[in-house]
């Protein structure tokens, strides 16, 4: 009898990293609880028990004590009630599926429909689901698929432990529903080799023994994935299940054991199987990778691993495991410019190769990389492509209509219109720079590949405008740039968005045109007066950042001063006088003259400089009453004075002063 473990038998990381911290935490003085079963091993489960850890379904019943929570997760609404326990918090989470949350998270918030492809009542799905209020679909067959009707837009994610065929499986259908699908192939990269090699291994063994508990998700999937080529399978809790019965002496036993399953039960499983042939040692025990080397058959086309023994600039020799070593040409590997095969193969690196010829004529094996590297590019680009990676590809050449990029080697058109958020004239400044790109056409069959920069561009932009929203606040004093100037106020741009100074907030005096006041690519200080941001509206203000000129008026013009001011507007009442922009005097029209005069335009006009003495001063009103008559008399009117430069210091902005403040009624 002859048995192989799979390498990759039992507790995975975040498995085994969460049972560690419940035995880490085990102490008398304290209550420890897990969130439900810590692993879908009643083995362990019984034995932490034993210990004194509570297993806890429900968190009304949890008030004190240590609460981990296990490698599967928890919602969010789960997580906000346990903080406002008086408990003590262990997150064992698998790092993989916390990125998961975080994922679902981030893109439910922007408003995506969220999809979850595995099992709805596995708790980890649930904990998934509970990132977006349990909003998700939840897919787990071609039926779940056909019954959705059409999306807009959606993030799919995967549970952790489904094999790679459900996924593309149900993706493949899942992209004719969903007009903007983003995904995130989540699969544990250890699940996954986990279940390759335990194909690989059953295919070669008489009896398969699955070990693991039997309400275990991915245990089941092992227990399936052996069975479709191995008939005599047998899924086992522990030792005393095995049917020696079902063994004979001469059989291989293949062993492959779930992530939730610890070590020593697996070692009992070896021990069983050699009480069964009689024997006291595990001699006969070899690991997957030694019986892989002795079942070595070669033939034209076939992809095999091997190690480098040797390499020059001419060839590199590999041992394959075949009674010849293999040898690679370096015609046989992609080589950029300037590189030769000493650049990126190494003695001693493991090596993925293809088998072109078995006998070269002198017992030689010949070998290409070609292929594989050609392959192993395209399937990354493919993942890169579904999941909306960004790549890094040089600009080769300009072309009628784009330019050329090299991504990882493969030629890649990026159409004109995708360069640049703005119009590019003249294409061959890109020639030599390195261009941030993403994959919007691929099509493997006919090496076409179509890329944008723009698109990474735009949505960069997009969340620095995003960013500058949410951090808007009123009354803020913020940096930007003057971008445009029109006839009723000023642009500035404050980071990505555009806001608006209105003229009558650039100056506390008057300004006719806002050019008198700001300039273009001007850096100014500003004030947020008002923002709106589902109308995309910003109201800036400038003259807010400067001093108001009304504060301590009454020290600047004390009563009984005489002050100089210009006329700057006449009404029937009277004549406002500007003593500084933003401060504006009433002169009524009884104290304009010692003369009786029927209209105001008789004894002054706009633009006069004129004295006056200032009868009263209340700045907290922004009243200010002047008299012409008890400054000098009528001769101090100076229509000499007449001032209509637009550059004078007297720039009035809108009146603020109600008349009727100002006059009794006569």
């Amino acid at each position: 009898m002859q048995i192989i473990l799979a390498t990759n038998a039992g507790f995975c990381f975040g498995v085994k990293r969460a049972v560690q911290s419940v035995y880490e935490h085990l102490n008398p003085s304290k209550t420890i609880y897990t969130l439900g079963p810590i692993i879908h091993n009643p083995q362990v489960v019984s034995d932490l028990e034993q210990k004194g850890v509570i297993v806890e379904e429900c968190l009304d019943n949890i008030e004190d004590g240590t609460v981990i929570i296990r490698s599967h997760g928890i919602g969010k609404l789960a997580y906000d009630e346990l903080r406002n326990k008086e408990v003590e918090i262990i997150d064992a989470t698998c790092p993989f599926v916390k990125r998961i949350h975080q994922i679902v998270e981030e893109h439910y918030t922007e408003g995506y429909d969220i999809i979850i492809i595995g099992e709805r009542e596995h708790p980890e799905v649930k904990g998934i689901n509970g990132w977006c209020n349990g909003a998700a679909y939840i897919l787990n067959s071609y039926d779940d698929v056909d019954r959705l009707s059409h999306i807009d837009k959606a993030c799919v994610v995967a549970q952790t432990t489904i094999t790679h065929e459900k996924w593309n499986n149900i993706l493949s259908r899942l992209k004719h529903i969903v007009s903007d699908l983003k995904v995130f192939d989540t699969i544990c990269h250890t699940t996954f080799k986990r279940q390759n090699e335990t194909k690989e291994l059953a295919k070669k063994v008489d009896v398969m023994l699955v070990i693991g508990g039997h309400n275990s998700s991915n245990t089941k999937k092992l227990y399936s994935i052996c069975k479709n080529y191995c008939k005599k399978t047998f899924a086992i809790e522990t030792a005393e299940e095995i049917n020696n019965k079902l063994i004979r002496s001469g059989d291989v036993i293949g062993i492959t054991a779930g992530a939730s399953t610890p070590d020593w039960i697996i070692k009992e499983v070896i021990d069983k199987m050699d009480q069964i042939n009689n024997q006291n040692s595990q001699e006969n025990t070899v690991s997957m990778e030694d019986f892989e080397k002795t079942m070595v058959s070669l033939r034209n086309g076939q992809i095999v691993k091997g190690v480098v023994l040797s390499v020059n600039p001419q060839e590199a020799i590999v041992n394959i495991g075949y009674k010849a070593d293999g040898i690679i040409s370096a015609d046989e590997v992609f080589l950029e410019q300037n590189q030769t095969l000493e650049d990126i193969i190494k003695v001693g690196q493991e090596i993925e190769v293809e088998v072109i010829k078995i006998n070269d004529g002198e017992g030689n094996v010949l070998l290409s990389c070609k292929s594989i590297q050609q392959q192993k590019v395209w399937n990354d680009i493919q993942k890169g492509y579904e999941a909306g990676v960004e790549f890094r590809g040089k600009c080769t050449q300009a072309v009628k209509g784009g330019v050329i990029a090299s991504i990882n080697g493969i030629r890649t058109f990026v159409p004109a219109s995708q360069l640049s958020t703005k119009y590019v004239e003249d294409l061959n400044t890109f020639v030599g720079k390195e261009l941030r790109l993403k994959i919007i056409e691929l099509d493997k069959r006919r090496n076409r590949l179509v890329a944008s920069q723009r698109i990474i561009l735009e949505d960069e932009e997009e969340a620095k405008r995003q960013a500058v929203w949410n951090s808007l606040k009123e009354g803020e004093k913020i940096t930007g740039t003057v971008k445009s100037i029109t006839d009723f106020g000023v642009f500035v741009d404050i980071g990505g968005i555009d806001g608006l100074i209105h003229i009558s907030d650039l100056s506390w005096g008057h300004v006719k045109h806002p050019s008198e006041v700001l300039s273009e690519n001007q850096q100014v200080e500003v004030i947020v007066l008002s923002f709106d941001k589902e109308k995309g509206r910003i109201s800036l203000g400038y003259k807010q950042t400067l001093p108001q000129p009304w504060e301590n008026a009454d020290n600047k013009y004390p009563v009984g001063s005489i002050v100089e001011g210009k006329v700057v507007r006449i009404t029937s009442f009277g004549a406002f006088v500007e003593l500084e922009p933003g401060v504006d005097g009433l002169v009524h029209i009884s104290q304009i003259s010692n003369k009786r005069i029927n209209k105001v335009e008789d004894a002054l006009k706009v633009g006069d400089i004129i004295n006056a003495k200032v009868l009263d001063v209340k700045p907290e009103d922004h009243k200010l009453s002047l008299s012409i008559k008890e400054a000098k008399g009528d001769n101090n009117i100076q229509p000499s004075k007449h001032d209509d430069n637009s550059s004078s210091k007297y720039k009035k902005e809108e009146m603020k002063v109600s008349l009727g403040e100002f006059f009794p009624e006569h």
